[in-house]
């Protein structure tokens, strides 16, 4: 047998015994439930005393991955920019304080600038590999003065 247990119509847990614990329900489910519900428990919820697949858990999901998402990377008309930047020689740079003057500079010369930027990704599904995103762009004037503006919204959260 498998159950789920709840507990103040929350779930708390699973298991394949019944609990003990007068104030703690355990409710009979199906062995693919039970494994589905161990995958992935935010994905169910206890209501009409019964458990359900939560209806906001994709959308959920989908938020949580674009704040993720958001953290490491900045957009810009170019695309998104990785906050983070591993170089060849495997050294970690910050893009905005470490990289921006040094490519503001070579465009300001005059130079050629490319830059590695990322589509925006299809957040109703796991990003699984970014590489697949990735895409050279180069870089305008435009784009310095974006990510200018990135660094006083990161400095002063405006």
């Amino acid at each position: 047998m498998y159950y789920i247990f709840v507990e103040n119509d929350k779930i708390i847990g699973s298991g394949e015994f019944k609990s003990v614990n007068d104030d703690i329900q355990s409710i009979s489910v199906a062995e693919e439930l039970y494994n589905s519900y161990n995958k992935e428990p935010l994905k169910y919820t206890f209501a009409d005393k019964e458990i359900k697949e939560n209806p906001e858990y994709a959308n959920e999901q989908m938020q949580k991955r674009i704040l993720e998402f958001r953290k490491d990377f900045f957009n810009t008309s170019l695309g998104n920019i990785r906050r983070k930047v591993t170089m060849k020689t495997g050294e970690i740079k910050d893009f905005l304080t470490d990289l921006l003057p040094v490519i503001s500079f070579g465009v300001q010369s005059g130079r050629t600038v490319n830059i590695i930027t990322y589509k925006t990704p299809d957040f109703s599904q796991n990003i699984a590999d970014l590489t697949e995103l990735q895409e050279v762009k180069q870089t305008t004037p435009e784009f310095i003065q974006e990510c200018f503006e990135q660094v006083n919204k990161d400095f002063t959260g405006i």
